[in-house]
């Protein structure tokens, strides 16, 4: 078990003596014996505490000490968060209209439904994580003719709070088992130095950085004005904006982090390029970017079919004048590109669908990101 953890909401590092437990009825916090106190003066409560475990030591009231809340910043916390042997923290980082929310809810749901060949168990460690979840996957698989989930209230932050269960570790009585943070913020935001997004991009362990092809110039001057519009493009780009947007992140970053100019991004750092349903056309017909996961299918990160799909999108990049590889060498120190399609089909004209999604690779970033942390095994 790691010897902290971190509060997801404040993530400020504690041991497990930071932690209140507070009343599931009262509300009131639990009292700790400091040293040298008298027990037969406290024998009454001493009594209650063997008698009901937990029970609170309140007069009169009936709850037990289950409930966990930050010492430091207060908000209350799943019950269980001491008890995990990893932290995870992932932020997602891209422009307004990127679509974050919607690649977060296909990768999460996909990671739900490939768990057998992954050998891991995904559970909400919170109901609004969970209520976050099941909102969206409604809107995407069951209304996706009718709805499309809307961007992030800008000043608005997630904390996604999730348990992650290793089957491909796990004993005849232990289970290793992860915590995964995922914060979704809002691509406004990038605009602004929030303190909140400021903590949240320094202490992540890992970053995915989500490009939208329809705020890349080369990109969209090869696209017809139907696919633009469907890939929900609605104001012109220029060189100068594709510039100022890919500097603007790295710089983002760097200035949260207290980092110099000269310094690199240590966190790794997960280039994906966004929307690739629109962008087929453009590459080869035999490109390994739009075959099926490898990595998903094995339940192993597989190394030559990550570096393939680095490289087709590097030359892609490269073909429409949007070659940034040499931008994110000098800041990254361990990057890498990545091609996804939340949706995994051309979306209408209106930005809805025909049927369900079917995403596209949405889990080989997480996959890679597992890699390094040792949890997923490669090939």
């Amino acid at each position: 078990m790691s010897d902290y953890m971190i509060c997801p909401y404040c993530l400020r590092k504690m041991k497990k003596t930071d932690l209140k437990m507070v009343c599931n009825i009262c509300g009131k916090p639990q009292e700790k014996l400091k040293m040298g106190m008298n027990p037969f003066k406290n024998f009454g409560v001493i009594r209650k505490k063997i008698a009901g475990g937990n029970a609170c030591q309140t007069s009169g009231c009936l709850g037990s000490y289950v409930n966990v809340k930050c010492g430091m910043c207060g908000e209350e916390l799943p019950p269980d968060i001491a008890q995990y042997s990893r932290y995870l923290r992932l932020s997602l980082i891209g422009p307004s209209g990127a679509g974050k929310t919607v690649f977060i809810t296909t990768m999460l749901q996909e990671l739900r439904q490939n768990a057998r060949t992954l050998k891991f168990s995904l559970s909400a460690m919170n109901k609004e994580t969970s209520d976050y979840q099941s909102t969206n996957t409604e809107i995407l698989y069951d209304s996706y003719a009718k709805k499309i989930i809307g961007g992030t209230t800008t000043g608005q932050f997630k904390a996604l709070l999730w348990r992650l269960q290793d089957l491909n570790k796990m004993s005849s009585s232990y289970t290793p088992s992860y915590s995964l943070t995922i914060f979704d913020g809002a691509g406004e935001d990038q605009k602004v130095v929030n303190p909140i997004v400021c903590r949240y991009i320094v202490e992540s362990k890992m970053i995915m950085l989500l490009l939208d092809p329809t705020k890349l110039y080369g990109v969209c001057s090869r696209l017809d004005q139907d696919d633009f519009k469907r890939a929900g493009g609605n104001s012109e780009v220029s060189r100068a904006s594709t510039e100022q947007f890919v500097n603007g992140m790295i710089n983002y970053i760097k200035k949260l982090a207290g980092l110099k100019v000269s310094e690199q991004i240590t966190a790794p750092v997960a280039v994906v390029l966004g929307k690739m349903d629109v962008l087929k056309q453009l590459f080869p017909t035999n490109s390994i970017v739009f075959q099926e996961s490898g990595h998903v299918k094995s339940g192993h990160f597989i190394q030559q079919e990550a570096d393939a799909v680095h490289q087709e999108i590097w030359d892609f990049m490269e073909l429409c004048g949007d070659d940034l590889s040499a931008r994110f060498d000098a800041n990254f120190k361990n990057w890498k590109y990545f091609g996804i399609s939340s949706f995994g089909m051309r979306p209408q004209v209106n930005r809805m669908l025909q049927q369900p999604p079917q995403p596209m690779r949405v889990l080989d970033p997480l996959i890679w990101d597992l890699y390094l942390e040792g949890i997923v095994s490669g090939k």
